[in-house]
């Protein structure tokens, strides 16, 4: 029988979001971390700084966070990266 070993439960998300100095696409995401595809083939282990678009009514708002890389899926010219993260950081924009 496979246990299920997540802490939090998981969203899907499609959106593309900062990936150090590049981007890429969400798959999904709970609390505590994220899984999106990415051209960069990082590796277990490896800190990824994460901005993720806020959609506040106004523009300016994300979410910035370091994640650590856990698994690494080849996925076609893309890789899988399932990364966890903590703390987060909003920071949000006011419109002048």
């Amino acid at each position: 029988m496979n246990q299920e070993r997540r802490r939090a439960p998981r969203y899907k998300l499609d959106a593309t979001i900062a990936v150090g100095e590049g981007t890429g696409r969400t798959i999904d995401l709970s609390s505590n971390s994220v899984y999106f595809e990415s051209l960069v083939p990082f590796a277990p282990g490896d800190d990824v700084p994460l901005v993720f678009p806020l959609e506040t009514g106004g523009s300016g708002g994300r979410v910035q966070c370091t994640a650590r890389v856990v698994r690494v899926d080849p996925r076609g010219e893309l890789f899988g990266i399932a990364a966890t993260y903590e703390p987060i950081v909003f920071n949000v924009s006011r419109g002048v």
